[in-house]
Formats: structure tokens, sequence, C-alpha cells
């Protein structure tokens, strides 16, 4: 039902016979939610209705169920990372296990970031609008916090030569400064958060609040990208060994990484100050265009947050990823050094072993004696089903002989390890010569059953949200199927990348073969030298034989013994005549 006043302003049109063509009338003026085009209402993405009264709750739902699906992601990956590291302590502690690390933080900041923004879709209607204003605020400090701690990390690694990268930890040089830092920037906000109660206009305390956030994040975003394109692009100015060669994935990766988070955070602040001049412009721009503006906002915002735990993954192995450890897309001169093996490789390393033992139908015999080299992943060197026992770098001792089928699986095995074309001991790359990869012979059971239920689940859900918004259009749980439609269909497409590069990858080691000494070719150049060996021994003595005087038949006699004892060892040679005398005639 309309109201009074525009009853009212009905009849006066009536009265000065001006049709509906001529002037757009709309009831209560859209409720200041919206613009009034020829009659109709076209609401803000926030407000629905004819009258632009009520609230677009699919709106809200869409984005609080997906920061929450963020933040609870993010929270796996937390407690998945403490895990692993109390699994590799000597002494397992959980308080040790909880020490703060760089990577925990970070998974520390989105979590509090998203829930917050999660919060701020929830329950804005319940809470006045400063304290709705102040969570939203909130989000983009925690934000900064985190970005700020990457730069931090970057500026340590680049100017302090003696810091460790193979075991990122936490901040050294420049915790100080990130510590005092961020207490200032936290206690301004709290400041304001309580300001934000007692003045009449707590509206321009978030507008300084949010622009001031937006010049810290243009600040940023400089020394982020400087000390990027320092690590990742000029690689010569991060890492001051010699460079022996660049990994490609991680190098591009890293690029891409960079890249994106560096325009998101631009983006974000050029956002920001639009939000802080919004009354300027607000009224000249036609409602479509600021819903696609909130709308790319609201996306952008969470591509900032997002950006973390896909580029902290791994949350098993920190010193995997190029954002914590830079010198994976390298290989320099110290990493020729043996690096300590910790106790989950050293299992996968035995259970290794123990597959591929049961494939070849291998076993340990230890009572038997054996002379010959035996292969270290199946301790078997009379092994003929497995190839040629090879050596295909420079260690010596029990680890120098390997079968060329063992070492091959070994490398199936270890098709994610970008260091497993190494060899783990002395370092040595493995001579490999590589064919023409066929990707059928990449696919075994477990990668096959994975792709085939990523291709169903990828196919199967939109068919699930088409049916449900076929039954239930323009509802909230149409709304909320689409966003989890989303963030099924790229997991499920980043899930089948890694399946589909594993498979790739399997397939070319298929094709590789392993350049190396084999065992009889090292055995006949070991064999010669043992003979060279003993001709110099033999004629040393002769000549300790002719040397002697006539007085010394004692001692004569026994290195004449001697000397008829190398020559019995020696191989198939036949004396000469001139041997015989001095044998029987000796000096």
């Amino acid at each position: 039902m309309w109201d009074l006043q525009s009853v009212a302003e009905l009849r006066l049109v009536k009265m000065l016979d001006v049709t509906y063509d001529d002037v757009a009338f709309c009831p209560s003026n859209c409720s200041g939610n919206g613009d009034c085009m020829n009659g109709t209402c076209l609401c803000a993405v926030q407000y629905q209705g004819g009258g632009c009264q009520e609230k677009n709750k699919s709106y809200f739902i869409s984005f609080s169920v997906i920061f929450y699906v963020l933040s609870s992601i993010t929270t796996i990956q937390l407690i998945m990372c403490i895990k692993s590291e109390y699994q590799k302590m000597k002494n397992p502690s959980v308080w040790k296990a909880c020490r703060v690390t760089t990577q925990k933080l970070l998974y520390l900041f989105v979590i509090c970031a998203s829930l917050s923004r999660g919060l701020y879709f929830t329950i804005q209607d319940s809470i006045p609008i400063h304290w709705a204003d102040n969570i939203m605020s909130l989000y983009y400090l925690l934000l900064f916090s985190g970005c700020t701690l990457v730069v931090c990390f970057w500026a340590e690694m680049f100017h302090i030569q003696d810091r460790g990268l193979t075991n990122p930890g936490f901040l050294s040089k420049s915790l100080r400064f990130f510590t005092i830092f961020n207490l200032t920037l936290y206690s301004l906000t709290l400041a304001q958060f309580i300001a934000s109660v007692f003045v009449e206009n707590p509206h321009k305390l978030t507008k300084y609040l949010n622009g001031s956030l937006a010049a810290l994040f243009i600040i940023e975003v400089v020394f982020f990208l400087a000390y990027g394109v320092e690590v990742f692009f000029k690689l010569k100015g991060a890492f001051k060994e010699e460079i022996r060669f660049v990994r490609p994935y991680p190098l591009h990766g890293s690029r891409l990484g960079l890249v994106f988070q560096g325009a998101l955070q631009i983006l974000t602040a050029f956002f920001l100050m639009m939000s802080v001049t919004e009354a300027k412009w607000k009224d000249s721009v036609p409602q479509p265009k600021k819903n696609y503006y909130d709308v790319i906002f609201r996306v952008v915002e969470l591509g900032v947050a997002l950006w973390f735990p896909c580029v902290l993954w791994n949350s098993r192995s920190p010193e995997k990823l190029w954002i914590l450890n830079p010198s994976i897309i390298v290989q320099t001169s110290n990493d020729e050094e043996q690096v300590p093996v910790d106790r989950g490789e050293r299992e996968a390393l035995n259970n290794s072993r123990r597959r591929i033992s049961r494939n070849y139908q291998a076993t340990v015999d230890t009572s038997r004696d054996t002379t010959g080299p035996d292969c270290w992943i199946c301790y078997d060197g009379d092994n003929q089903d497995a190839g040629p026992l090879i050596q295909p770098c420079c260690c010596s001792g029990d680890v120098a002989y390997v079968h060329h089928e063992c070492l091959r699986k070994w490398l199936l095995e270890s098709v994610d390890d970008s260091e497993a074309s190494h060899c783990k001991v002395c370092k040595t790359p493995y001579q490999l010569s590589r064919g023409v990869p066929r990707l059928y012979r990449g696919f075994d059971m477990r990668t096959s059953f994975r792709m085939i239920a990523m291709l169903v689940m990828m196919t199967g859900t939109p068919l699930a949200v088409y049916f449900v918004l076929q039954n239930h259009p323009l509802s909230s749980a149409g709304i909320a199927g689409i966003g989890g439609c989303v963030l099924v269909e790229m997991l499920c497409l980043k899930c089948l990348g890694y399946s589909i590069k594993n498979v790739y990858n399997r397939a070319k080691i298929f094709s590789l073969v392993i350049v190396g000494k084999t065992a009889h070719s090292i055995s006949q150049e070991v064999t010669n030298d043992e003979l060279v060996v003993r001709r110099e021994s033999q004629s040393a003595r002769r000549a300790t034989i002719v040397s002697l005087t006539p007085h010394d038949e004692r001692l004569r006699e026994d290195v004449a013994k001697e000397t008829h004892q190398v020559e019995i060892v020696q191989t198939d040679s036949k004396p000469t005549l001139s041997e015989q005398n001095e044998r029987t005639h000796p000096l």
C-alpha cells in the first residue's frame, strides 16, 4: 500500500495532466537504496523488492559462506602445519610445535580476516551501523599485517646473507619493527572503535581509517613489488652464490603469484579510496555501474585473502614453498652440501624400498657372504629382472650401485619431489637420456580413480545447482549453491591439474634412460689396476734381491719365497726363461 504522500503526488500528476512517460514515479523514491527509471526501482545489490526496502539475503549469504569456507580451509592448513612439526621432532612437544613462525602467523591473519568479513555479512543487521563499519575495516587491517609480514621476511632474506632458507622460521632483525608498527596500528584502530561510540558522526572516523589503510597499502605494495622483483625476477640480486641452473616451474609460478597479488593490492587500495570519496561521485553514476563496482570490490578483497592459502598450499613442508624459500627456484653452489634427512623422508625411503623389493620379489639374504656389489634399493645384486647394476652418481661404498629399473621406480615414487633427479647424498644430478613420453604409461589406478572422481564432481555439481534453481529460483539456497559450485569447480580444477601434471611427469620418467657406469665395467677397471700394482710390486722385490750382498742368505731366501708367491697369484702369465733361472740359481 502506498502512503498518503505517494497518493498526493499521484493526484498532482493527474491534475497537471502529465503522463508517466514524462515523469518517472517510484514509491518512496526507492527508499534511498536505488535509482528510479521509468517508474521502476533499480535497487542496489544489497537490497531488493519493489521499493528497495528489503535486504538482499542472497547477496549476504553467498559472501558469508565463501568467507567461512575460506576460514575453515586455512584453519585445516594451520592444524596440518602444527601436526607436521610435531611429527618431525625428536622429542615431540605440543608447545614447541605451536611456536610462532611466518607460515603460521600468515595462516592466523587469514583466519581472523575471513571470520571478521563473514561476521560482517552475517550480523550487520543486528548491530549498530558504526560497529558494522568497524568490523568491515578490521578485515583490511588484518590483510595489511599479513602483507607487511611477507615484505619483512623477504627483506631479511635479501639483506641478511647468513639467513637459512631451507628451514623458514620467523623474523629476526625486523621483528622489533614489525611488532612495534603493528601494535601502534592496532592501538589506533582500537581507539577509533571506542571513539565511534561517543562521537556524533562515527562514519567519518571510519572514512579516516579506510583512507589511512589505503595509503599504507600503496606504500606497502611498493616494497612488496620491489623485493619481489629483486628476488624472483633479478635472480642474481638475491642469490650471491653461483647459480648453476634455474627451475622453470617454481620460477614462473612465483612470478605469476607476485604480479597477481601486487595487482590485487593496488586494486584494493584504489577501491578503498573510492569508498572514502563516494559522496562526490555516487549520485552521478548509474545504479547498474555501482552494483558492478560493489561486486568487483568484494571479489578483489576476497582474492587478496585467498592468495595466502594458495601460495602456502604445502603446509607440511614450508621449505618447498617459493614464498618462504626462494632458493627452490634455482640451484646454487651451496646446494652441493649434504642435507640431513628428516624422519618422514627416511620412512618414505624405507617404504619405497619395500614396495620396489616386493615388485621384483627380491629378498635380502644376510647370511650369504657376497663379494660383488649390491643394489642400495632392493639389496639383491643378482636380480637380472631389474636391469644392470649402474653407478649413476659419485657415491661410493654401499650406496654406489643401483639397478637401472630400481632407480627408475624410485624416481616414479618421488615424482612430486623436485630434487628427485639428484642424488640425495652427493647432490650429483643423474645423467638422463630423455625419450618421447607416452601419456598412457603415466596412469595408475589411484590417479585414474582420482581424475574420474574429479570429472564426475565437476559435471554433477552444476547439474545439481541447476535443478535447485529450477525448483527454487532466486532463493537463498540457490544463491548459496552457486557460490558452493564455484568453489567446488575451482578445487576440482586444481586437483585435476596436479593429477595431469603427475601423469605427464610419470610418463617422462618411463621414457628415461639413466646413464651410468655398469658394475661389470667398473670391476674390469679395478682388476686392471690391481694387475698393474702387482706387477710393480714384483719388479720392486726383484730389485731388492739383486741388491743384496752374498752374506744375507736368509734374507735372500725369504724375499725369494715372497716373490714366488706373488708370481703364483699372477693371472695366467707363464714365467720367462730368465725368471726360471733366477728361481733355480739365486744370486
